[in-house]
């Protein structure tokens, strides 16, 4: 039998947490009943977390990451905001000058490639990789796990898969891998 599972983009849960955008189909205060809901039927919930909105500031990473562990998320996914060009919003930040590099490889949901708003590259980078360790520590695995109930050993390989990768972005987001190089230390 096939192992039921949902996808759930939850980028704007903060923002809307916020009041800084009014939509009806997104109900916040309601994602850890729904979460519960979805577990009760023996469906695991993989979520995704965007980083580096204009209106994400600093306190976003250890929020959405508490979120996570506090909903029971069984495997949240993070990923930084990038405006690939052609797009609206590259447009936009070409226009007021946050574009950082042209370098096409860096276009990977890993990379900051902007300026943010309201935090510097680094900190998005840094906070970024932050919520991924967070979530995926022994602790807030467990946590997630025990809340969640479904799918226990699938959970349990998965989880641990996504750890070893949380603990290993630097060399999985390098670009080496693309292009084949090797360092020559």
């Amino acid at each position: 039998m096939v192992a039921p599972v949902c996808l759930w983009d939850l980028s704007l849960y903060l923002l809307i947490i916020k009041n800084s955008l009014k939509k009806s189909f997104n109900i916040p205060e309601r994602y850890k009943e729904i979460v519960a809901s979805l577990h009760k039927y023996n469906i695991s919930l993989m979520a995704y977390f965007t980083f580096g909105m204009d209106y994400d500031t600093p306190e976003i990473f250890m929020q959405t990451a508490q979120f996570c562990v506090d909903a029971h998320i069984d495997l949240p996914r993070f990923a930084i905001v990038t405006p690939f060009p052609g797009t609206p919003l590259y447009n936009r930040l070409e226009e007021e000058g946050r574009i950082l590099t042209n370098n096409w490889e860096l276009y990977d949901g890993q990379h900051v490639v902007f300026r943010p708003m309201k935090m510097t590259p680094q900190q998005l980078y840094k906070g970024h990789e932050m919520a991924w360790k967070y979530t995926y520590s022994y602790k807030h695995i467990f946590q997630r796990i025990a809340g969640s109930r479904t799918q226990i050993l699938i959970s349990i390989i998965t989880n641990s898969g996504y750890r070893f990768y949380a603990y290993n972005l630097k060399k999985f987001y390098n670009c080496d891998w693309i292009l084949g190089y090797q360092s020559r230390k």
